[in-house]
């Protein structure tokens, strides 16, 4: 394995990730600082939303409207590194991929306001999780899976509905 210092080249992005090289990683597995890292992330992520979705969107109004798109994108990259490291121990990195784009595919699908879209989406992917834990009771599979087939099958039909809907208006 080949070394650099202190860091080793193959492992290094995991390890800073979970904070093994300052001595933190049991303070991270301990709820209390997971879920207070959790509330942080909810405060700033409601805090700095207008901002955030302006430079997320289009960079040049967010510019024009007299947003630090500096700032922003660094504290859109920081709202997306700490929401998956606190993510990836629980639900693993597929299931985890996929609740970051399914809520947000069917959401856009339903509407095109960015505000409704990120309301949309968080109901969405809180439902589908419930609802995917539910079939994974009853059907006896891994819940991981059956949230993605729930998902996966609402975007289905969401889509399928807007398909309907834009040939109706256009007869």
């Amino acid at each position: 394995m080949a070394r650099h210092g202190w860091i080793s080249f193959t492992s290094s992005l995991f390890n800073i990730l979970y904070l093994r090289y300052l001595g933190r990683r049991r303070h991270l597995q301990n709820n209390v600082t997971r879920k207070a890292l959790t509330v942080l992330l909810i405060i700033g992520a409601l805090l700095f939303l207008k901002p955030v979705m302006y430079m997320a969107f289009d960079r040049d109004f967010a510019r024009s409207a007299g947003v630090n798109t500096t700032l922003a994108g660094y504290i859109l990259s920081a709202i997306t590194a700490v929401t998956i490291v606190l993510s990836i121990r629980v639900m693993g990195i597929i299931l985890l991929i996929s609740l970051m784009t399914l809520p947000v595919v069917i959401a856009g699908t339903t509407t095109k306001s960015y505000g409704k879209m990120t309301i949309y989406a968080s109901v969405v992917a809180a439902f589908g999780a419930l609802a995917g834990v539910i079939v994974s009771y009853y059907f006896e599979v891994p819940s991981g899976p059956a949230i993605i087939f729930v998902l996966t099958l609402v975007l289905i039909i969401v889509k399928l509905l807007s398909l309907q809907r834009k040939t109706a208006t256009k007869s």
